[in-house]
């Protein structure tokens, strides 16, 4: 027993000691300028979260397993220079030399790049996602005041708002898959958890709109569903505002 622990300590002690390597390697072959947003943001230049690569750090990946030894050489540098690995328009080597991050579309050079794409790799998906939110939790909010005032008229308008906030919510559920396989995120952690509960709460906003549409609903299966997308639309815009920040 005591023999397999230290053979798992060493393993575990080679893998933490080979990224930092590979890394001061790339900075150095590279000429990262000293003080950078590169350099400061460590491991997240080739990572989501490590392990998991970013689309820069997939690249840098499939060129090490080229060169020999794995190591980063000139070419594997000469090799990047040729890749946009985040799609938004600037090669990867440009944005390493002007300071912005090559695995992350958000992250932008001090004089705004090159020729930026029509449509960007999260494909307006935080652009849309605002709607189904804004207009389903109004929505929900007039239902309840169009019911605790007695009043048609609003729980008609609430359903107007319910029914674009249904029809929106199936629009940023399509562009947030979109944004997803650009983005290179993969269906795993905090972005697979977000979209669980985006396109569950699309769905049961869909589903929820066609059930009140023919009729004002006044049973507690109907309010109590209506409370649970709405705290279910709210917990899923949390999930994407953690992947915006990068939490």
């Amino acid at each position: 027993m005591r023999l397999v622990m230290i053979v798992a300590l060493a393993a575990l002690s080679a893998f933490a000691n080979a990224t930092p390597k590979i890394r001061g390697d790339f900075l150095r072959v590279a000429k990262v300028n000293a003080g950078s947003e590169i350099e400061r943001v460590e491991c997240i230049l080739c990572h989501v979260r490590p392990p998991r690569r970013n689309a820069f750090g997939r690249a840098v990946y499939d060129e090490l397993r080229r060169q020999p030894g794995e190591r980063v050489t000139e070419e594997l540098i000469r090799a990047l220079a040729l890749k946009d690995s985040d799609g938004d328009g600037v090669k990867d080597m440009d944005e390493i030399n002007q300071g912005s991050l090559p695995g992350d579309p958000a992250s932008k050079t001090p004089n705004g790049g090159g020729k930026q794409p029509l449509i960007p790799a999260h494909s307006f998906h935080p652009l849309i996602i605002h709607f189904p939110i804004a207009l389903f939790l109004f929505g929900a909010f007039l239902e309840f005041l169009g019911k605790h005032r007695g009043s048609e008229e609003l729980r008609r308008a609430a359903l107007w708002n319910l029914g674009f906030g249904a029809i929106s919510s199936v629009v940023a559920v399509a562009t947030g898959l979109v944004a997803l396989f650009r983005e290179g995120r993969g269906f795993e952690g905090i972005a697979l958890t977000h979209l669980i509960l985006g396109a569950s709460s699309a769905l049961c906003m869909v589903g929820l709109v066609l059930w009140r549409r023919k009729q004002i609903l006044d049973t507690g299966l109907y309010w109590a569903l209506l409370v649970t997308v709405a705290v279910l639309t709210g917990v899923a815009g949390h999930f994407g505002s953690m992947i915006v920040r990068g939490s």
